[in-house]
Formats: structure tokens, sequence, C-alpha cells
């Protein structure tokens, strides 16, 4: 999305436009789908899909978008990704102790979550595209949650060690090694085309 355009939209945002909230969140849908896709890990997986974070980020972020300080794309998506992180650790959490939580009111989804579902582009396209995103998908789910959680944070949020190391709660150095184990795993299992 161009800068300009960016700007716009996030302004209106600010000032409670829910029709340029939802064309920013629409620009968003995807990337932070296929984040959430790839972030949650098979046991968490077991309780919730990757559309239910969106749905919840989309919700958390659309309350908070007055509080976002930002001129560009990227540090957009990079707020997005820390409130769908957030909402993925809080799951963990829950799910580790094993917790249920209260039931809420139904929220009804929007159009750009309806249209998250929807390919924007023509069909051969999209088919290659989907071929790829689901073996590098299938990839990340075969390494462990720390190797996957350090190669996810490293190529969405772009962390560094020390951001990566601090999410994981071990040294930089482990952080490295974690990430550098999952980019090999990563490589022998897609071969050097993907």
């Amino acid at each position: 999305m161009n800068t300009p355009h960016f700007r716009s939209l996030l302004h209106r945002a600010h000032q409670d436009d829910e029709s340029a909230f939802e064309a920013l969140f629409e620009h968003a849908a995807r990337p932070l789908h296929y984040y959430c896709d790839v972030r949650i890990g098979p046991r968490l997986r077991e309780h919730c899909e990757p559309i239910d974070v969106v749905q919840e980020t989309y919700l958390q972020a659309l309350r908070s978008i007055g509080t976002l300080q930002c001129d560009d794309w990227k540090p957009f998506m990079g707020w997005l990704y820390q409130i769908a992180e957030n909402r993925i650790r809080s799951l963990n959490d829950t799910v580790s102790a094993a917790k249920r939580t209260p039931p809420g009111r139904r929220i009804t989804s929007t159009g750009a979550l309806d249209r998250l579902r929807v390919s924007l582009t023509g069909p051969a396209t999209a088919a290659v595209r989907d071929e790829q995103q689901e073996r590098l998908r299938n990839a990340l789910l075969t390494l462990d949650e720390h190797e996957r959680t350090a190669a996810v944070l490293h190529y969405f949020q772009e962390a560094t060690g020390a951001e990566i190391a601090e999410a994981l709660g071990v040294s930089e150095t482990t952080a490295r090694r974690l990430l550098g184990r999952a980019l090999r795993q990563l490589g022998s299992r897609l071969g050097p085309d993907e």
C-alpha cells in the first residue's frame, strides 16, 4: 500500500471512520492470517483456528486504532502482528493452564474478514501461491515450538535476536541457534527453489 493512501486511511480511521479501518485491515488480512496460521502450533490448533485469532486481532485493533502512532505500512503491520502474537500467547497460557474462557456475546464477521477467504488473484496464480504457502506452513509445523516461533518472529515481525530471545525467555545466543536450526530444517524440507 502506498504511503499517501495509507496515511489518508489511517487519518480517517483515527477519526472513527470504520470504512477506512476496514480498508486498512483488508490489505493486512491475508498476511495476518498466514502469520497466525504458521504461528499457532498443533497443540493450540486443537482449541482454535487462525481465523479466530485474526478476528480477535481485528476487534482489538479497531478498539485501539486511535492510539496507534505510525505513518507507514510496515509499522502498522508490525502493530497488527503484535496484537495477534499477544492473543496467541494468551491462548497458549489458557490452554496450558487448562482453563476455559467464559462464553461471550457472538460478534459477526466483517467484510474484510469475509473477503480474506476470497483470492484477489487469478485461479492459476492463487493455486500456486496457496500450494507454496501450504508447503511452507507444513514445514513450519514440523519444527519444534521454539524454532517455529523464532522463524515466524524473525520473518513476519522482523524481530532481532534480542527480541526473539526475550519472547522465548532464552539467551540471545540460544535464540540465534534456534533460528539457524529452523532455517536449516526449512531449507532441507523445502529445497532451494522455495
